[in-house]
């Protein structure tokens, strides 16, 4: 099993928490670990890249993993082996959130935001871990292809590449991450089980936990959770009526909810809605030239309804009974995505 104490360095055991709190802390962790997609996530870790349909949601160039269609049956059985054995009551955590968690009253607003930020950063660590001792440099990569299947010519100019494949696409400054690529994985793992990267508003101390965030992957905005979403989760991770036999209903990964609060990556610094103030460089447009963020039109719901009400009141004409529009020489179609 792989050893999630290391570097403890102004940790604190989590042993060291009141009976109370230890307790809802290692439920909780210990069924977000037992989740089918989280162990499905821990193996691509084992593995070392991502599944095919797992990178091409968020990675360029994705036909060069068009036979990895699941991991290895070796990462598979190794990630089964680590969850079966993994111990949250033995793992070590930043003391100032440990002290905030067990200043926080049980069963309060507070202390189920406290939870979700402790589980998420141990999830989040023992995933960075288990990456760092199953993989090494050079970091698997196959090789990479265009768009069309053809290989790459010799001193084509390219990108630079990100050593891994498994990482997000605005968590990618692991020169100031405390364990390197490793902590880009542990993001990558966390928006696989959580649904995205767990944040906060941390107001202008920079230390609290006003309210709950996830930053998905795929250039999607940050989006603010719901009380109701954050009650789900409070009673997933710590609901005695739930076991072997009565498990609980999974509400991993959360998902935005069509008019949750939404905030653009560039902004989310300014307003203080962060984890780690060392998770991701200050947003800077590129020198030169005007840029415009990509923008999914899930993001913006009040555009979809727009766009569904003039659909509505301007329906396209029927097939039958219509002639066909003239085409001046030239097609104007709305080509779905590939």
């Amino acid at each position: 099993m792989a050893d999630t104490t290391t570097n403890t360095a102004s940790k604190v055991a989590v042993s060291d928490l009141a009976p109370d709190h230890l307790q809802a802390f290692t439920k909780a962790l210990r069924r977000v670990m037992d989740a089918d997609h989280t162990r499905y996530a821990l193996a691509q870790i084992v593995d070392g890249l991502p599944t095919r349909d797992v990178y091409k949601v968020y990675g360029p160039r994705w036909r060069a993993l068009n036979d990895h269609l699941e991991p290895s049956s070796e990462a598979v059985e190794m990630a089964r082996e680590f969850v079966t054995n993994f111990r949250p009551d033995v793992l070590y955590i930043e003391s100032n959130l440990a002290q905030a968690f067990q200043d926080s009253s049980i069963g309060t607003r507070q202390f189920h935001l406290r939870l979700l930020e402790l589980v998420a950063v141990a999830f989040h660590m023992t995933a960075a871990v288990l990456s760092d001792n199953t993989n090494s440099t050079p970091y698997k990569r196959p090789m990479d292809v265009w768009q069309r299947g053809q290989p790459i010519p010799e001193n084509t100019p390219m990108p630079p590449r990100f050593p891994t494949l498994l990482f997000h696409v605005h968590y990618k400054a692991y020169d100031q991450y405390p364990l390197g690529i490793p902590d880009a994985v542990g993001y990558w793992a966390e928006t696989q089980v959580f649904g995205g990267v767990v944040l906060f508003d941390r107001d202008e101390s920079e230390i609290e936990c006003r309210e709950a965030f996830l930053h998905p992957n795929a250039n999607y905005a940050i989006f603010q959770l719901s009380e109701g979403q954050i009650a789900q989760f409070a009673d997933f991770a710590l609901n005695d009526a739930y076991n072997d036999t009565n498990p609980p209903p999974n509400v991993l990964p959360i998902r935005g909810e069509r008019y949750a609060r939404r905030v653009y990556p560039e902004d989310a610094m300014q307003l203080l809605i962060f984890r780690d103030r060392y998770e991701r460089r200050p947003w800077q447009p590129l020198p030169g030239r005007t840029v415009h963020p990509r923008r999914r039109l899930e993001d913006d719901p009040w555009l979809m309804d727009l766009i569904a009400e003039h659909n509505k009141n301007h329906p396209l004409p029927s097939s039958e009974g219509s002639s066909a529009p003239e085409q001046n020489g030239s097609e104007s179609s709305l080509d779905s995505k590939p």
